[in-house]
């Protein structure tokens, strides 16, 4: 039932809306961050003792947010010390908490309208600290991934250079690799190019290929064929025949995980990214032009988020003690 104080309304207004529905619209979201927050907000019920799994949800957002903006300040509060009492990162009750305030903002839109107020700042939240791995694998393990491909004569051996080289010298992402479609590979204009769906639902762009890439692609397609679909799709075991499935986000970690583990060391698809960034970096002198060229990143300081370059504090003082010179390449 609504009630007020003047003219702001502070208890919850479930004439319109369900928990249940609210809910809903929360979790409204692409795959991966639907599953993040559905996994928060479980540990939020959980924590209030309502039941586990999705099913307590509702309950949680109608115990959360009935009882006015005052109550569900010391609710997260009281959580929040909770969580920090029992030493979880900062990252993940910021994390946490993050997923819970979006919850809140969802039944504070002027649409939804099941309360007037938003939560504002929660003063015990633990300040957040970079935690990233942005080094990726060195050079020579990339060479070790790429050379582990080419020793392979069979289909799949083809396919993980062709991801290899996309993931790495054009610096995509995951997501944008598995979005290349066949109808989106052009290999026979003057330059190579394929199309990818773009993050943030930028729609499709199209991404002009190096003589490496270009090559590993059409190598691919060869083996692939040109049938529609997804250019990527599953190779059967040992890569003996290549299969109409299309491979999956999981598959593609699966192919890079095991790649890296040939070459000694531990990889993920995005790492490759990461590393792609950092090594154009070190050979153009650290050009943030050239570099955002490569990852896309509208706003410089997105890019140099990416660079880890291991540069001590003491190697710092060094350099400028000795008045020493530190040349770059562009």
């Amino acid at each position: 039932m609504a009630g007020g104080t003047g003219h702001f309304r502070d208890l919850a207004d479930w004439s319109a809306t369900t928990p249940a529905q609210l809910v809903q619209i929360h979790l409204a979201k692409c795959d991966n961050t639907a599953r993040g927050y559905r996994e928060d907000m479980v540990v939020f019920a959980a924590w209030l003792a309502l039941g586990k799994g999705e099913k307590a949800l509702p309950k949680a957002a109608l115990t959360l947010i009935d009882n006015g903006r005052a109550a569900a300040k010391r609710l997260l509060i009281n959580w929040i010390n909770d969580m920090r009492g029992k030493n979880l990162s900062a990252s993940t009750i910021r994390r946490r908490v993050a997923s819970v305030k979006s919850l809140i903002s969802a039944a504070a839109d002027p649409d939804i309208d099941v309360i007037a107020w938003n939560i504002g700042k929660l003063s015990n939240l633990p300040p957040p600290s970079r935690v990233r791995d942005c080094k990726g694998p060195d050079m020579a393990m990339v060479d070790r991934m790429l050379a582990t491909c080419e020793g392979r004569t069979d289909p799949k051996g083809a396919r993980d250079k062709a991801i290899v080289g996309l993931l790495y010298w054009h610096g995509l992402r995951a997501s944008e690799i598995l979005s290349i479609r066949m109808a989106d590979v052009d290999l026979h204009s003057q330059t190579p190019k394929v199309r990818i769906l773009a993050k943030r639902g930028q729609g499709r762009e199209d991404i002009e290929l190096c003589q490496f890439a270009a090559t590993a692609v059409e190598a691919w397609v060869e083996r692939r064929g040109d049938d529609e679909g997804l250019l990527f799709s599953r190779c059967q075991r040992y890569g003996r025949k290549i299969m109409s499935v299309p491979l999956t986000y999981w598959g593609l970690r699966g192919v890079i995980r095991d790649l890296g583990v040939q070459a000694g060391g531990r990889c993920w698809p995005h790492a490759l990214r990461h590393a792609a960034v950092s090594h154009l970096a070190m050979l153009t002198g650290d050009s943030p032009i050239i570099g955002c060229a490569l990852s896309r990143h509208r706003d410089v300081r997105s890019w140099a988020m990416y660079q880890d370059r291991g540069v001590s504090h003491v190697s710092a003082a060094e350099i400028l003690s000795r008045r020493q010179k530190v040349a770059g390449k562009v």
